[in-house]
Formats: C-alpha cells, sequence, structure tokens
C-alpha cells in the first residue's frame, strides 16, 4: 500500500475568505502572548536535500505545551460575546461580569490537548469545564486537563464516541470538529489557528527569509490544515504545495477524498499520535482539505518516534502528534516520496514549512521514545 495519496480534487486557489487579523490582535492582548520559535535548521535541511527547512515550535504557548490554545481561546471568547453580549476592555473585567451571571460550563471531547486548552480557558475566566476523553486516553493527559481544574469523564469508546456523549450534555459545546448543526464554534477555532501563521509571515519578514514552497501539516480531524489552507491559498500571491499528514492507522482524510465523501473509519484507529487518531473529518473542513491539499502522507507510530528524536538534535522537543509533520517531511525526501517529488517539483530548491504542534504533553512516553534506538 502507497504511504500518499495525490489528491485529484486539489485546487491552486481555494474559495475562501483572508483571514483578518482579529485573532492575532485577541492573542496578543493576553498578559501571556509572545511569538513562539521559527526555528531553521541548516543541518536538517543539507541531510534531507531541500533548501530551507522552517520548524514552528510550538512546545510552549500562552502557557500551555501545545497549540491548541490558540484556537480554544479566540473561540471561547468570541461565543461568551455573543451569548451574554458583555462588552470588556480586558480578560479580568470579563471575568469578574462573567461571575454575575452564575455557572457557566464549558464542554469538550479530546485526546488531550484541545481538552486541557479548554479547561485552561475555563480556569482564567473562572468558569466551570467538563471533559470527555476516550478510554485509551494516557494517564498524564488527563492529569493535565485535571490540573486545570475541570472535571474529566472517561468514555468506554473511543475520540468520536467522546465527541458523541459530550455533544448531548447542556453547557457551551467547545469542539473543534464540526457536524451537522454544529459548525459555528469550529469555525471560530480555525480562525483562531491564524495567529501561528500571521506570525510565521512576519518571523519570515524580519529576517528577510525565502517563502516556504511547501507546507506539511499534521490533519487530524482537519481544523488547523483548515487554516493553513485558508491562509496559504487565497491570501498570498505565492501558493504553497500542502501536504496533509495522518497517522496511517487512522487515515480518514485520505480515505474522505478516495472515496469523495466523509467517512467513519472501521474498527481501531488507535496511534500514539493520540491526537491525530480520529476516524472521522469534520464535516466544514472536508471540503476545503478536499480543494486545498495536494497530496495526503501516512506515517507510522515508529516514524513518529523517529522524527521526535531527530528534532531533539536540534534542541526542539515535539510529542508523538508534534513530530508528525516532520515525519511526513521524511517520508517525502525518502524513496518511497520520490513520486511526490517529482509530481510536485520539491527538489533541492525548495523551502519546506513544518509545525511541531506540542511539546512533550506525556513526559514518559517522552522519556522512553528518547531513550529507545530501535530506529526504522
Amino acid at each position: 500500500m502507497k504511504k500518499f495519496l495525490i489528491n485529484p480534487y486539489s485546487q491552486q486557489y481555494v474559495d475562501l475568505p483572508p483571514f483578518s487579523k482579529g485573532a492575532l490582535e485577541f492573542h496578543r492582548s493576553l498578559p501571556t502572548y509572545k511569538p513562539t520559535p521559527l526555528h531553521s535548521p541548516v543541518n536538517l535541511a543539507k541531510s534531507l536535500g531541500c533548501n530551507t527547512i522552517y520548524i514552528k515550535d510550538e512546545s510552549n504557548r500562552l502557557g500551555l505545551p501545545a497549540f491548541k490554545i490558540l484556537g480554544a481561546s479566540y473561540a471561547t471568547i468570541r461565543v461568551l460575546e455573543e451569548k451574554f453580549h458583555i462588552q470588556y476592555t480586558n480578560i479580568e473585567e470579563l471575568k469578574a461580569k462573567l461571575q454575575g451571571i452564575g455557572d457557566i460550563w464549558l464542554i469538550t471531547a479530546t485526546d488531550g490537548n484541545h481538552g486541557r486548552a479548554v479547561a485552561h480557558m475555563a480556569k482564567i475566566l473562572g468558569l466551570k469545564a467538563r471533559i470527555y476523553v476516550p478510554k485509551h486516553t494516557k494517564e498524564p493527559r488527563i492529569q493535565a486537563i485535571e490540573s486545570e481544574g475541570a472535571n474529566v469523564v472517561v468514555v468506554d469508546g473511543n475520540y468520536d464516541k467522546a465527541v458523541e456523549i459530550a455533544s448531548h450534555q447542556k453547557g457551551i459545546i467547545m469542539q473543534d470538529t464540526s457536524y451537522h448543526g454544529y459548525e459555528d464554534i469550529p469555525k471560530y477555532i480555525v480562525e483562531g489557528y491564524s495567529t501561528m501563521l500571521w506570525e510565521i509571515e512576519e518571523q519570515l519578514s524580519a529576517k528577510k527569509l525565502a517563502y516556504p514552497n511547501v507546507v506539511i501539516v499534521p490533519i487530524g480531524v482537519g481544523s488547523f490544515i483548515s487554516a493553513v489552507i485558508q491562509f496559504y491559498k487565497s491570501t498570498t500571491k505565492l501558493h504553497p504545495i500542502i501536504l496533509g499528514v495522518e497517522p496511517e492507522k487512522a487515515p480518514c482524510a485520505l480515505e474522505a477524498i478516495r472515496q469523495n465523501k466523509i467517512i467513519t473509519l472501521k474498527g481501531s484507529y488507535e496511534s500514539i499520535m493520540a491526537g491525530l487518531s480520529c476516524g472521522k473529518i469534520s464535516t466544514i473542513s472536508f471540503p476545503i482539505l478536499k480543494s486545498g491539499v495536494d497530496a495526503f502522507l501516512l506515517v507510522s507510530d515508529k516514524q513518529a518516534e523517529n522524527a521526535m528524536r531527530t528534532l531533539r538534535t536540534v534542541n526542539i522537543v515535539s510529542g508523538e502528534s508534534g513530530a508528525a509533520s516532520f515525519a511526513g517531511l521524511n517520508l517525502l525526501f525518502s524513496e518511497e516520496g520520490r513520486e511526490l517529488r517529482e509530481k510536485f517539483s520539491i527538489n533541492a530548491f525548495s523551502n519546506v514549512l513544518v509545525f511541531s504542534t506540542e511539546g512533550a504533553t506525556d513526559l514518559n512516553m517522552y522519556k522512553k521514545i528518547m531513550q529507545a534506538d530501535n530506529i526504522e
């Protein structure tokens, strides 16, 4: 079986509105905000055979070890503004006004990072949070969510089952995947992720660095890659090749494109890349991925582990899901990726952007992988 699928429906441009800088301006207003690093390790680019590699490092974002807080924070604020018609000048004033309303519950399902981000926002604003997690969720991820003061409910089922159960709860559903009848809040989450992309624009410009012509993005339910597509294929003069990465055990987006419809994966689709182990693509993301992703790459757990170890050699701490994008880069420049490179003219002159979307969110697992030497 091929480890990739060239998308027959992809287009150079997508019919989506350009992002404003509203999310960026909101995040900049937060007291803990600072841009995350954009690394450019020359030795890795040379060893792989491309001109430049840019790695956006999200191991410390607004006090949390993953990028998910960008979407969760922006969407939470937007929902609260609309629901309660509150006017405020800063987060502390918003928190004070929310206290007079009564108990407000934020509800979501998660494999870890998104749930912790929602719980973190609830803590900041003095709200309550209930987070539903699938039964295979590792204990350190559960403890991290509970450390934010949230109530965690372990569901007897997979991620999609947790989403289904969470969707029927009373409270404000803060889900980062969409389904029929629930699409507005996931759109806010997608917009929240644009902050990372605006930062990259500024970081490239400040150092007068070459623009990326290849962007490799993890998929999961599709929210983050939707933001990447909307940013790069509707707003810039240079429209890069966009490649999406999934665990080979959970190829829900690849299969959706192959069958030209949203599908639900059968059986178990668990991977060490927990944040990407999803059985169904988001309804708002499917048409965006269909027109905007040029090819889909499948990586194994071992390839993700190897990517984590390689990133560590350039002082980037990346978790199992966080390293998937770099694992996709390794696949692209391997013998298996030759057809893709030839198809899209990816070569020694290419400038490639990848994302390390999390740090060591499961420290015990991270240490174990760093100590292993079973390199594939």
